[in-house]
C-alpha cells in the first residue's frame, strides 16, 4: 500500500474511482455547498484535520465528505473556524526538534493573522510535545514543553488576532 501525503485524504467519486485529495482541491461546487470562501476552506481545514485525528484507513466517499463540511459549516452557527492539528508540525525525522516546531507553528499562527478567523482550535498538543522531545511517556520535562507551547500560542494570538478570536487548545 502506498502512504499518503498527511494532508491527503481518498476520495471516492460517485463512479466508485478512488483519488487523493488535498484540502486545496475541494471546492464548493463539487459538494454542492455555497457558502463564504474563506468560511468554506476552513470548514475543509477541520474536516482533514478530524478525518486523520481519527486514523480513517479507508476511502471517503464524496457524499460523506460534503456531510462532513455541512456539519463543519454549522457548527459553531455564524463563526468562523480555523482548525490546528499540532503533530502535522512536526515531522518524524527531524532533528531539530523544538527550533523546527516553533518556527512551523509561529508560520501556521501567522497564516491566522489575515483570515478573520473567530474561533481556532488546536489539537494533538500531547502527541506532539511527545514526537519533539523524542519521548515516549508523559513526565516532568514533556509536561512543561506542553506549557511552554500553550502559552506560546496564547502570547501569539493575543499580540496578532483579533480579541474577539477564541481559542480552543485541547
Amino acid at each position: 500500500m502506498i502512504a499518503l501525503h498527511s494532508d491527503c485524504i481518498l476520495l471516492e467519486t460517485d463512479h466508485g474511482e478512488c483519488t487523493p485529495v488535498f484540502p486545496e482541491d475541494v471546492s464548493q461546487e463539487m459538494l454542492g455547498i455555497h457558502a463564504d470562501p474563506d468560511y468554506f476552506a476552513g470548514a475543509v481545514g477541520a474536516v482533514f484535520a478530524y478525518i486523520h485525528q481519527k486514523q480513517y484507513r479507508s476511502k471517503v466517499s464524496l457524499e460523506r465528505l460534503s456531510d462532513l463540511v455541512s456539519m463543519a459549516m454549522i457548527t459553531p452557527p455564524g463563526k468562523l473556524t480555523r482548525h490546528i492539528w499540532l503533530p502535522e508540525l512536526m515531522q518524524a525525522e527531524s532533528l531539530l526538534g523544538e527550533l523546527e516546531f516553533f518556527a512551523n507553528l509561529k508560520e501556521i499562527l501567522q497564516s491566522l493573522k489575515n483570515t478573520n478567523a473567530e474561533l481556532i482550535f488546536v489539537e494533538g498538543i500531547r502527541n506532539c510535545v511527545l514526537s519533539c522531545l523524542h519521548r515516549q511517556r508523559w513526565s516532568k520535562q514533556p509536561k512543561q514543553f506542553a506549557e511552554s507551547v500553550v502559552d506560546f500560542i496564547r502570547q501569539f494570538t493575543k499580540q496578532t488576532l483579533d480579541p474577539e478570536c477564541v481559542l480552543i487548545i485541547q
